[in-house]
C-alpha cells in the first residue's frame, strides 16, 4: 500500500512540474516585436492592453524591476505575429509619424537615409546628432514622409487623355519592364519621356507614358527634342546646377561627355534635354492660314507696348479652375517649407509651383528667377486663376513666387507659414514687393478645359 501511494506521490509532483515549466517558460517560437516610444500619460497597463500583451511580458523584455517609465523612453513590445508587426509600421508610415531603426555594423547615415526616403540632415536634426557618426545597435528616430497621394479629378484624367501621354504611380513591386508592358510601350520610350539615367524605379515615383496619337492621314506626327542651355557662372558645380534644374550630376556628365566634375566659367552646358509630340497639319494648309505680315507686326507692337488679349471666363468657370488648381495644391499639403526643398518632406516656393503645373503636362523651370521668363506677361487687373505672381524679397531679382487663384489671393510654399499658404496680394508685404505676372497655361489646356466643362454641363 505504501509502495502504491509512493508512487502516486512521485507521478503527481512530475505532472505538476511539467505544468509549472510550460506555464512559465517562454514560448518556443521566436518572439516578433515593434519599438514603442512612450508618451505622455502612458503607463505599462495601458500600453499592454494597447498592444494584447502583459505588463510581466514588456517589463522582462525590456529588463524593468519596477513599474515606473518615461516619456520617451525606448521599449520593445512583444506582438502575436510579424504581420501585426508589419501592419502597425505601415500605420505609422501612413501618417508620417516616427519610426525606429537599430544601426547595423556598416550602416552610414547616407545609406540609411536612402532606405527611409530621408536625408542626412533630417536624421541628423532629429536625432540630435552633431557629426555623422554613428555606431552599431544605436537607436535612430525615423521621419518618413509619404509620397503625395494620387489626385483622383476628372478635368485631371479628361486632360491626361486629351494629351500625348499618361501619368504612372509605381507601386511596390512594379519595375520598368512591367510596366512598359502593361501600356504596350517600350522601356527606352519610357526612359526617354522621363529622362531616367537607370532602371531603377522608386514606389511613389510619378512617371509619363507616351501614348500613340490616333492615326489620321491628314497630320504629321514627331518627337520634337527640347534643349535647355546654361553657361557656367563663378562658384558653380555640377551638384550646384543639377539642384537648380531639378537633374543629377550623372545626366549632366552624360548630355555633355564630361569625365570628371571639373567645369569652366563661361562654359555651355546642356542642363535640360525633354521630348513631347508635335503634331502638324499639311504644310500648304498651315501656310495658307499663317498670318499676314500686318497683323504679325500688330501683334509684336502690342507685345512690346504689354498688350494682351485676355481669355474671357464667367465668374462659375473661374471659380472651377481655382477649385482645381486648388485641389492639386493640397496633394503637396504634408510638405515643410525648404529654401531649396526639392521633395522628402521638403518643398520651395518654386518648386511646388513646378510640382503643380507638372500634373496639368508643364515643365517650368526649377527656379522663380528662371519661372519669370516664361508664358506671357499678364496685367494685374488682367489676372486669372493659375497665373504665376512674382516677388523681390531679397536681392534684385524674382526671388519668391505664387499661384493666383482670384479675389487678390495667390496660393504659395511660404517660409512664414512653414508650408502651403493663402495670401492676398494687397497685403503690404506682398504689395510692395509684387513685380509682375506670367500666365504658363498655353491654349492645349485651356481649350481641354472649356471642352470638360462642356461636357459636364451637357452631362
Amino acid at each position: 500500500m505504501k509502495k502504491g501511494l509512493f508512487s502516486y506521490t512521485i507521478f503527481f509532483i512530475l505532472f505538476f512540474l511539467l505544468i509549472a515549466q510550460a506555464w512559465g517558460a517562454p514560448s518556443a517560437q521566436k518572439p516578433h516585436f515593434i519599438t514603442y516610444q512612450v508618451k505622455k500619460g502612458d503607463t505599462l497597463i495601458k500600453i499592454a492592453r494597447k498592444f494584447s500583451t502583459s505588463v510581466v511580458e514588456i517589463k522582462r523584455y525590456n529588463k524593468i524591476k519596477g513599474t515606473l517609465i518615461k516619456v520617451g523612453q525606448l521599449l520593445k513590445i512583444p506582438v502575436k505575429s510579424s504581420v501585426y508587426a508589419k501592419i502597425y509600421s505601415a500605420k505609422q508610415e501612413a501618417k508620417g509619424e516616427i519610426l525606429f531603426h537599430i544601426v547595423k555594423k556598416g550602416e552610414s547615415l547616407y545609406v540609411i537615409a536612402r532606405k527611409y526616403g530621408t536625408t542626412v540632415s533630417m536624421l541628423k536634426k532629429l536625432n540630435h546628432l552633431r557629426s555623422s557618426l554613428i555606431k552599431p545597435g544605436q537607436v535612430l528616430k525615423i521621419k518618413k514622409v509619404p509620397p503625395p497621394y494620387k489626385i483622383d479629378d476628372p478635368f485631371l484624367k479628361f486632360l491626361s487623355e486629351s494629351s500625348f501621354y499618361k501619368t504612372h504611380i509605381v507601386k511596390k513591386g512594379e519595375n520598368i519592364y512591367k510596366i512598359a508592358k502593361k501600356y504596350g510601350v517600350s522601356v527606352i520610350a519610357i526612359k526617354t519621356f522621363n529622362d531616367l539615367d537607370s532602371l531603377h524605379l522608386s514606389p511613389g515615383q510619378v512617371l509619363k507614358i507616351p501614348i500613340k496619337p490616333a492615326v489620321n492621314p491628314e497630320l504629321k506626327v514627331h518627337l520634337k527634342k527640347r534643349k535647355v542651355y546654361y553657361r557656367v557662372k563663378k562658384g558653380d558645380t555640377l551638384s550646384r546646377i543639377a539642384r537648380r534644374f531639378g537633374t543629377s550630376v550623372k545626366a549632366l556628365k552624360r548630355w555633355n561627355h564630361l569625365k570628371g566634375d571639373i567645369i569652366r566659367v563661361g562654359q555651355k552646358l546642356l542642363v535640360k534635354v525633354s521630348y513631347s509630340y508635335d503634331t502638324l497639319k499639311n504644310p500648304v494648309e498651315k501656310y495658307s492660314q499663317s498670318p499676314s505680315m500686318k497683323e504679325k507686326i500688330k501683334s509684336n507692337i502690342m507685345k512690346d507696348i504689354g498688350g494682351f488679349k485676355p481669355f474671357v471666363l464667367t465668374p462659375e468657370e473661374i471659380e472651377e479652375l481655382k477649385e482645381k488648381f486648388l485641389k492639386i495644391a493640397r496633394h503637396y499639403g504634408i510638405y515643410r517649407y525648404k529654401y531649396g526643398g526639392n521633395g522628402n518632406g521638403y518643398l520651395d516656393c518654386s518648386m511646388f509651383v513646378k510640382l503643380v503645373y507638372n500634373e496639368l503636362g508643364i515643365d517650368l523651370p526649377r527656379t522663380a528667377r528662371e519661372q519669370f521668363k516664361v508664358g506671357k506677361i499678364v496685367p494685374k487687373d488682367k489676372l486669372m486663376p493659375g497665373d504665376l505672381v512674382f516677388f523681390v524679397t531679397r536681392g534684385r531679382y524674382p526671388s519668391h513666387v505664387g499661384i493666383y487663384l482670384g479675389d487678390n489671393k495667390f496660393m504659395h510654399f511660404s517660409s512664414y507659414h512653414k508650408g502651403l499658404a493663402v495670401d492676398s496680394l494687397n497685403r503690404p508685404y506682398f504689395k510692395k514687393r509684387f513685380i509682375g505676372a506670367r500666365r504658363v497655361l498655353d491654349d492645349r489646356i485651356l481649350e481641354c478645359f472649356y471642352e470638360y466643362l462642356k461636357k459636364k454641363s451637357s452631362s
